[in-house]
């Protein structure tokens, strides 16, 4: 995490006016809102986390878990926001089955991400967008090189079947039958 502090926008930690408490300073990484949820679920601040949220929310707080690596302090409540959204996924490729994608990776949902990857197989024309997030190239390529697999099935499915019925060996084993 330090490595990837040093990397980005960064600023030390400070002392706030008062001198009581530090004081981050992020710059660009991420949302500021998502930053100070998931301090206050690392920090134990129960009271300041919010019981549910909506998914652009839970997409920008799973940015910054995926981030800062703490996956683990943030399973109990990420099970519990997903699950707050309810189970209606997206049977379209759009921003909210990218959003999803995002979420279900990084929070562990296999059951959800399953789903949502078939969808994006079978509804996407061309590789999944990632709409500037952090999804991981190798899921992207995972459910590129998956769709590719499906359609070069399907085509030889389509030329098979318009072999037999050129040939007419389609129909003399119908009527042979």
């Amino acid at each position: 995490m330090v490595k990837k502090m040093h990397s980005k926008n960064w600023k030390a930690p400070t002392k706030t006016p008062d001198g009581a408490m530090l004081e981050w300073s992020v710059a660009e990484p991420f949302d500021s809102d998502a930053f100070i949820t998931i301090m206050n679920v690392i920090h134990g601040r129960n009271s300041r986390v919010p019981g549910t949220v909506d998914l652009e929310a839970l997409a920008k707080m799973a940015v910054v878990t995926d981030y800062l690596m703490c996956h683990e302090a943030m399973e109990l409540v990420s099970r519990t926001w997903i699950e707050s959204i309810g189970s209606d996924l997206p049977t379209l490729l759009n921003r909210d089955l990218v959003l999803w994608l995002l979420v279900t990776s990084v929070f562990k949902n296999p059951v959800r991400y399953r789903q949502l990857t078939r969808t994006a197989i079978l509804e996407s024309e061309a590789e999944v967008p990632t709409l500037g997030l952090p999804i991981s190239s190798k899921i992207i390529g995972d459910i590129e090189e998956k769709r590719q697999w499906w359609l070069n099935d399907a085509f030889t499915a389509m030329y098979n079947a318009a072999d037999l019925l050129r040939s007419g060996s389609a129909f003399a084993t119908k009527h042979a039958t």
